[in-house]
């Protein structure tokens, strides 16, 4: 399918379009025919892309449609938004215009495309102190690979089929910088992995719309992650809802990740140990829990961008 873009697409050639062009093009169309009844299915649903590039154990990648009354905001024509990568929202200014294989949406802007789970923690201001112990664990596991030791930990950002629950900056406010910063590399896998959670062959990956009240996810570090649902109908009739992981709030829904999903939680999952300074044990902050206790397609639509 040829997608004409109102933009600085129009009147282009194939070939004068860079690679990001090209994967950006793929982003905006899917293999399925996507309604905004689909879109619009309470929270959202999940769109497989035409972009192949994905580290999804073979899967393209894909775009999240939210509808939630909060993600949505007052005003919104169409009551929904689509996530790409970093999280970046794009509003349909023009719906289901049907077409011989599907349906065209107009969105007022492009796709984002999806990064690495580092790259997209440090991009997000809410969440560097989470992409510091990223950088922490990655250059440790170089140098502990270097040195054939068996305890290197896998690169989460390697990894395919991720679901990753990013604690904010706020939520690692209650721990000292001592405590931070004192962790071992042991204590650092430990503390990544009780947020990560990787979705094996038939599983799905967790998407806001594949997770249900009521479910619970294996974290790496072996922790149960219990999924929590509460939904309202507002005024106007529209359904919103919150979505909690063991009772910590997710704040940011939906950044698509070249090998997965993040959502931002308004909590450690997981309590770095506490810092022993002159023989006394500083404080951690129990009221976090403790490690162990607390984690082909038959037509196609376009997504257009709109500018």
């Amino acid at each position: 399918m040829m997608l004409r873009l109102r933009s600085r697409f129009t009147g282009l050639n194939k070939r004068d379009l860079s690679p990001a062009d090209v994967q950006r093009a793929d982003l905006a169309a899917d293999t399925e025919q996507t309604n905004m009844s689909k879109l619009r299915r309470f929270p959202g649903s999940v769109s497989k892309t035409n972009d192949k590039s994905a580290n999804l154990g073979g899967d393209s990648q894909v775009v999240v449609s939210d509808s939630r009354a909060t993600t949505v905001g007052q005003g919104s024509k169409n009551g929904v938004k689509i996530s790409s990568g970093m999280g970046n929202l794009v509003n349909i200014l023009v719906a289901d215009f049907q077409y011989a294989k599907g349906f065209i949406q107009v969105i007022d802007g492009f796709f984002t495309i999806p990064q690495r789970l580092s790259k997209t923690a440090s991009s997000t201001n809410s969440t560097t102190t989470f992409a510091s112990l990223l950088a922490a664990q990655s250059s440790s596991s170089i140098s502990r690979r270097q040195s054939n030791d068996s305890t290197a930990n896998n690169d989460i950002d390697t990894t395919a089929r991720i679901t990753v629950f990013i604690p904010s900056n706020s939520a690692f406010s209650s721990f000292s910088e001592d405590t931070i910063g004192t962790l071992s590399p042991t204590e650092i896998d430990k503390l990544l992995n009780a947020h990560v959670v990787i979705a094996k062959e038939g599983e799905e990956i967790g998407y806001l719309p594949n997770l249900h009240d009521g479910q619970t996810l294996k974290a790496q570090s072996g922790a149960d992650l219990k999924i929590n649902v509460t939904t309202t109908t507002t005024s106007d009739g529209s359904v919103d809802g919150e979505y909690y992981v063991n009772g910590a709030k997710i704040v940011q829904a939906n950044l698509v990740l070249e090998n997965g999903v993040a959502h931002v939680v308004e909590k450690v999952l997981s309590a770095p140990p506490p810092v022993v300074t002159s023989g006394a044990i500083a404080s951690s902050c129990c009221t976090l829990g403790s490690w162990a206790a607390s984690m082909g397609a038959v037509g196609v639509a376009a997504f257009f961008s709109f500018w």
